[in-house]
């Protein structure tokens, strides 16, 4: 996959490739395992930037990182926990830490309840995360036909909603957008997807 991010004094390209194995047993039970390689380059706008002594010869930064998790499946029941960034690596110049990929804990738990011949499925869930902060996400997702999936999640302690839409298209193509915005902060964000199951 390929994201692009634009922050106030720099920019981040970023590829990963990820792995995940799945072990199943009885009628009902699965273990997933994965990991996720992550590759981004960052380009620091050095004119916004005017705590700098002498500006750097570069403007571009590799800062690599990795992800693991792993999640159980029993029946509709899934638990899961998992960790991003790892190496936690960061960009430094002149002793000051300008840009970090901070390590971040996720937990998570869901319920799905299928309906009408596996027709409708609604899962409440319930996901726990820390970055800097401690957050946390309580949320529902309603699957329809296998082809519609729409998912709304409040963000507790940032007053945050977030809606999703994706849609599997024929020849298992997906296409899918999520938006969110807080009563508190003024940021929205938009994230577009576009993929292929095989």
């Amino acid at each position: 996959s390929y994201i692009y991010d634009g922050y106030s004094f720099y920019s981040r390209n970023t590829l990963y490739t990820g792995y995940t194995r799945v072990f199943s047993w009885g009628k009902s039970q699965k273990l997933s395992i994965g990991g996720r390689a992550i590759f981004n380059l960052d380009k620091i706008n050095w004119d916004k930037l005017g705590q700098i002594k002498s500006k750097p010869s570069s403007c571009l930064y590799f800062t690599p990182d990795f992800d693991l998790g792993g999640q159980y499946q029993l029946g509709g029941l899934i638990l899961g926990v998992s960790t991003k960034n790892l190496f936690a690596n960061s960009v430094n110049v002149d002793g000051e830490e300008l840009i970090k990929n901070w390590r971040e804990l996720y937990i998570n738990a869901s319920y799905t309840h299928a309906l009408f011949d596996q027709n409708l499925k609604i899962s409440p869930y319930i996901l726990y995360l820390r970055e800097r902060d401690v957050e946390l996400d309580a949320g529902l997702n309603l699957t329809l036909f296998k082809t519609v999936d729409l998912s709304y999640a409040f963000r507790i302690f940032e007053l945050r909603s977030i809606y999703v839409l994706k849609l599997t298209l024929p020849k298992r193509i997906q296409v899918g957008a999520a938006v969110d915005h807080s009563s508190i902060f003024s940021d929205t964000n938009v994230d577009v997807l576009v993929g292929y199951s095989f």
